[in-house]
């Protein structure tokens, strides 16, 4: 808090004072007059509303509201503040919204850096599956078993390859499933089951382990 309580409080009554005065809406102003200052947290002015009076806080949604209400305590303090109403009547219940905050915080960033990976694999299998694709398209002669076999083969070292570098979780079911996509588009090109593109991948792979190791 960059001010001490006796100034702070002073401060929230000089703002009351002020937006009154600019805004002309009686059930606003009893939201005012329900509206408990609580603190001023880093660049956050933080109200309280106690729970009996909820029904106010839509007041504080409102745009032109809640911009009076920061621009009125701007010119008494000197600083913009944003706005922030919770529900709750002491620091107390500040602290346990802050806490909230930070969990939702974690929550959201796992979130984003799940949805990143998400995007980055898939913008890789997705190249696979085109290269599969164009590979095919390239072949002349493609409907001979003979060609289909070599564009197997090709495909298998690719897609080891590809494996080896993406190198996926085996659990996460959205890498797996875009692998699958490539592996079925392969073997609808090749004429055979998608189980025995996979089986000779996983051959090729524990292979290429064998001579590493």
């Amino acid at each position: 808090m960059t001010m001490d309580v006796q100034n702070f409080q002073a401060a929230w009554t000089k703002t009351v004072d002020l937006v009154k005065l600019r805004i002309n809406n009686l059930s606003f102003y009893e939201a005012l007059e329900h509206a408990i200052p609580l603190t001023v947290d880093g660049d956050t002015l933080v109200l309280g509303m106690a729970t009996q009076h909820g029904a106010d806080a839509g007041h504080f949604a409102r745009p032109e509201h809640k911009n009076a209400v920061e621009t009125a305590f701007a010119e008494i303090v000197g600083k913009k503040y944003k706005l922030r109403l919770i529900e709750g009547e002491t620091i107390q219940d500040w602290e346990i919204v802050k806490a909230r905050d930070a969990k939702v915080a974690v929550v959201r960033e796992t979130t984003y850096v799940k949805r990143d990976v998400e995007s980055v694999d898939t913008q890789n299998w997705d190249s696979m599956y085109e290269y599969a694709a164009k590979a095919f398209s390239a072949i002349t002669m493609r409907q001979l078993p003979q060609n289909k076999a070599r564009y197997l083969t090709e495909m298998l070292y690719a897609l080891c390859d590809a494996m080896t570098q993406l190198n996926p979780d085996p659990a996460d079911e959205h890498a797996q499933r875009l692998i699958a996509k490539v592996i079925d588009r392969v073997a609808h090109n090749s004429d055979v089951p998608g189980t025995m593109v996979a089986l000779e991948l996983e051959r090729l792979l524990a292979w290429q382990r064998q001579q590493q190791g």
